[in-house]
Order: structure tokens, then sequence, then C-alpha cells
């Protein structure tokens, strides 16, 4: 009678053991959980704290870019940590500015070779940029005698080869970000190559002073283009548009003129008078407007450095517009200061201007601007028949020159069109070391007066349209061409530049620019005009020989994709008989500081 209470014990220990085992099962269960819920948390905040780190670290970098180009020397960027968010970032530099070595062995053979030798890369950054022969090179690493990785024709320059012994240049930053967030660490490097930054003003119509010479402009309460650039060497291009709608007036000699204000320094001024026309003039009064233009490579300027055109008129009613283009740090650079003579008489050209590069300047691809300005001394009417201003290399091919004839009236009292100038823009591709660059004119007669100022800029990524095609104008806007480039996409600190030279020319029917139909476009938007109507008279014998006319635009585009596009675009006031017919000059440059940035600690 007691078996089946035996069994009811028994059973119900049995439970209890399958309960408990149960309830450890469920604990180890809620345990694992537990942890596995406490894993990911810590995994998810570790990898938060490492997101914060990277682009703390990333910050650090763009922070130093922007230090360099606001004028703070590599070796007096900050290395104390900083706070960015929840993280914080700590920055080391070395500025790699060695003495140059030479290409080693038996030279670069190719322009795909990605190893390069040389003497020695003591010195030298592990990563970064070098420059042979106007090449810009990108490298990821180092042995005693080469720089390996190599990427050629990197910042928009021409992958050349070179021979042993050939100078290797390198003035580079090397950067290193540390971004730390809790127990997360990441580490960025780049280096940022000194210069190659640029700065950019352009100005809206502004009153010449007469009282005496003041500034024509008003950005920053008249102080000028203050530039947040480094030391170095700038290279500065300034077009200043003149329209005259009061009185006759003129702008003396050396009144029109570039000025450093920093250093209280004239750097280029009009070497002859400027006659600008008036409101009932005489008949050889009728051209109005002129544009003037300047070139100057200043050297070993000091950071931050403000630049304005300055200038002074003889009467009220002369209103000006200008532009300046700033480069600081091109990697080869030359300059000629101011040279003037008496243009050739036809068939005899005239030597304006000779410039050598001081030696070693090296092969490459060269961009070269002239500055050119004339004054008709002669007491007759004079005319430079088209293409016979010209830019060439020095027993080489012509560079630039004017597509139409320039038609310059006589000297005669209160004449407005005895004098002018133009932007000669051009590029040599492969050019040899040591070029010599003439500017050489001639005209119908003797005593018209020429001068010249010329830059000569090298190992910069740039593009040229060399123009010379006589374009009809419609109503609608028409395109005197467009230069497609082959640069990469901008990075921050990067820019690219075009400079566009132009020309009309009417037939025996006066024809007229309105304000802001001409237009220098990027990609298809317009981005920069002309301020002023632009009058040319009509092209016969009792004229007053301003049937012709030279212009200048200038503009910098900081956000693009690659392979961007530049193009000048213009439409006249009128399309009757005998259109008004146009040319232009585009020169591309790509302006690259930054070389590289990468992670190298994940």
């Amino acid at each position: 009678m007691q078996q089946p209470e035996l069994n009811i014990q028994r059973a119900r220990g049995f439970l209890l053991i399958v309960a408990i085992l149960v309830l450890v099962v469920i604990a180890v269960a809620i345990a694992a959980l537990g942890n596995m819920t406490s894993a990911d948390v810590r995994s998810s905040s570790q990898h938060a704290q490492s997101e914060q780190a990277y682009f703390a670290a990333t910050s650090g970098l763009e922070y130093a870019t922007r230090l360099l180009k606001s004028g703070t020397a590599c070796g007096a960027l900050p290395t104390a940590a900083t706070a960015v968010g929840l993280a914080s970032v700590t920055l080391s530099r070395t500025l790699n500015n060695p003495v140059a070595t030479t290409v080693g062995g038996a030279g670069v053979a190719t322009t795909t070779q990605t190893t390069i030798p040389a003497t020695s890369t003591a010195g030298y950054a592990a990563h970064g940029r070098i420059v042979i022969d106007g090449e810009q090179i990108r490298y990821t690493g180092i042995t005693a005698t080469s720089f390996t990785g190599a990427t050629r024709g990197y910042g928009g320059t021409t992958a050349a080869t070179h021979l042993a012994a050939a100078t290797v240049l390198q003035n580079q930053c090397s950067v290193q970000a540390t971004g730390t967030s809790g127990v997360a660490t990441r580490v960025m490097q780049s280096a940022i190559q000194n210069g190659l930054w640029s700065e950019f003003l352009d100005d809206s119509s502004t009153a010449v002073p007469t009282v005496a010479v003041g500034t024509l402009h008003t950005l920053n309460a008249g102080s000028g283009l203050v530039t947040s650039l480094p030391a170095g060497n700038n290279i500065v291009i300034a077009i200043v548009a003149l329209r005259n709608i009061g009185a006759i007036s003129t702008i003396a000699t050396g009144n029109l003129r570039l000025r450093n204000v920093t250093t209280a320094t004239t750097l280029a001024s009009n070497l002859y008078g400027i006659d600008v026309g008036g409101v009932g003039a005489p008949t050889n009064n009728l051209f109005d407007q002129k544009t003037f233009f300047f070139v100057h490579r200043e050297i070993g300027a000091a950071a931050n450095q403000t630049y304005r055109i300055e200038g002074q008129a003889t009467a009220a009613g002369v209103n000006a517009e200008v532009k300046i283009m700033v480069i600081n740090g091109p990697p080869v650079s030359s300059s000629q200061t101011t040279q003037s003579n008496n243009a050739g008489n036809a068939p005899a050209f005239a030597t304006i201007l000779t410039h050598t590069p001081a030696p070693p300047y090296p092969p490459g691809d060269n961009i070269v601007i002239a500055a050119v300005q004339w004054n008709n001394n002669s007491g007759a009417n004079r005319a430079i028949a088209a293409t016979d201003l010209q830019l060439v290399r020095s027993g080489g091919a012509t560079l630039a020159s004017n597509t139409f004839a320039i038609n310059i009236r006589t000297n005669a009292a209160a004449n407005a069109n005895d004098n002018g100038g133009m932007l000669l823009v051009g590029r040599e591709a492969n050019a040899a070391a040591n070029p010599t660059y003439v500017v050489q004119a001639r005209a119908n007669g003797l005593n018209l007066q020429v001068e010249a100022k010329l830059i000569v800029i090298s190992a910069v990524g740039s593009a040229y349209l060399p123009g010379g095609v006589s374009i009809p104008l419609n109503a609608s806007p028409t395109s005197l061409g467009t230069l497609s480039t082959g640069f990469p996409a901008l990075r921050l600190g990067a820019a690219n530049i075009a400079v566009a030279a132009t020309q009309y020319a009417t037939g025996n029917t006066a024809r007229s620019i309105n304000a802001t139909n001409e237009d220098l476009v990027f990609g298809g938007s317009p981005q920069t005009w002309n301020e002023f109507q632009m009058d040319l008279c009509a092209n016969v014998l009792t004229s007053p020989r301003c049937a012709d006319f030279a212009m200048g635009l200038m503009g910098r585009q900081t956000i693009t994709d690659a392979s961007p596009s530049f193009s000048v675009q213009t439409s006249p006031s009128s399309t009757a008989v005998n259109v008004l017919n146009g040319e232009a000059k585009i020169l591309g440059m790509h302006l690259s500081p930054v070389t590289d940035r990468f992670e190298v600690i994940p």
C-alpha cells in the first residue's frame, strides 16, 4: 500500500531536479544574453568613438590646411590637443624643404615609370609630391635612393622623361593628425605643398578720384584685396577696365598703378598717359573706354599681403572696374620688369621685351603672360596689322598675337584712342630648359611706342585654347571658344583659374557690346563679365579709328568635378549688316596644394 506514495515522491524529486536544471539554463541564457548585449553596447560605443576619432583627425588636417593657407608657417602649426566635439585631435608637423637632390641612375626613361631614382632622398618626406622638370610627381614611399609608388603627371601637369642629374624639388609640410575619443585612436597623414594657393577680387564699378591718386574699388572699405596667403613668391595679375561718362579726361603716366598696400610699394604702373574720351568730345574722342593690364612677380612676399589698384583722372566721370588674381608659391616662375621700345616699321619687327629666366630653368610646360601698352607719338594715324603684335619663343613658334588689326589714332590734342593695352596669354608645351621669350611688334609707320611686362610660370597644371579664329557674333550669346581641361576634381584648398584675353573688330558700321554681355563661363554657368558697355566705331576713312577693342576676364573656382571647361560667350547690341567679330584665348591653371591624405593607423 506504500508503493504509490514512494513513486510520487520519486517523481516529485525528479521534477525538482528538472526545474532546477531549467532555472539554471534560463539563468545561463540570461547571463549570456546580458553579456552579448553588453558586448554589443561596448562594440557600438567603441565604433562610435572610432568614428569620432576619425572625423577629429580629418578635421585636424583641414584645420592645418587652412592655417597654412592663411600664412601660418609649417613649424608654427599648433601641437596641443584640441577638442573636436566629443573627441580631440593632436597635430605633429615636419617641413620638408631639403637641399635639392638630383635624379640618379640612368634617369627616368619613360612617362609611366613608377620608381624614380635619386642620388639621395635624405630630408624628403616619406610620402608626398616632388617636382622634376616641371612635372609634379606624387609618391607613396621612399628608399635611400628612390621615390616609389609614383603617380606621374600629377596636379594636371604633363608626364615626361627626365635625364640623370635633373633637379628634384620639394617644399611641403607633412602633417600628422591623431584623433582620440574614449579608447579609440585614428591617425591620418597629409602632405601639404607650401604654396599654389590663390585669392581673387572681382570688383564693381567705382569712380576714379580726381584730387589725388586713390583706391579704385571699395572691397574691405577701400583696403583692396586682403589676402590670407603664406609667405613666398606671389604672382599678381590685374585687369582694369575704364569708361568715361563725363568730360574729356586723362590719366597721367604712373597714375594707374598696382600697389602692395602692406609694404606701400608700387609694383607696376602705366608707362604712358591714358586718354579716356568723354561726353561732348570732338569726333576723334568717341572711344571712351579702355582696358589695361598688369602682371608682376613679387619675390619673398610676407604673409597676408594686401593688393589694390589706384588711379587719378584729370576730370570727374571716369569709372573703373578691377579684377585682381594672386597666385602664391608657384614651384618655378620668373618675370621681367617693364621694357619700352618703338614698334618696327613694317615689314621689320622691333623687339619690345626679351626675357630669359635665370638658369637653371627646367624644361616642361610653360605659361607665359604679357601685359602690353602702346602710345602713338608719331603725329599720324598708326595701325598694327593682324598678328603683328607677338609673344614668341626666341627661335621658335608664336605663342600668342592679335587676331584683328589694332587701329591707333594720331596723338592730336585730347585724342581718346592714341593709346591702349592688350593681354597676350600663351603656353609652350614641352619647352626646353632655359627658354627666351620675346614680345615684338611692327606698325605701318614710325614712332609708335610699345611697352610690355611679362611673367613665366612652370610646374603648374595648365591647359590652353590658342584662339586666333574670328567668330561673327549673333544676337544670342555666341561662344568664342571653349577650353576643355583634364584637370582632376578639386579638393580642400585647391582651385582652378581661368584667364581669358579677348579682342573685337567691326566693319563699316559702329557696334557695341552692352555691359555684362561678355561672360567668362565655367561649365555652362557665367562667373564674371564686363562691367561697362564697349563701343566700336565704324572702320572707314573718316573713322576716329576705334574699330577694334581688347578686353580681358579672369575667374576662379574652388569646387568642381574633374575635367572642368571654360569658355567665353558674347552678344552684341546690334545684329545689322557687318556684324561684330570676336576672338578669345583662354588659359586654365590647376592649383592643388594638398598632395595626399591617408590613414596610417586604423
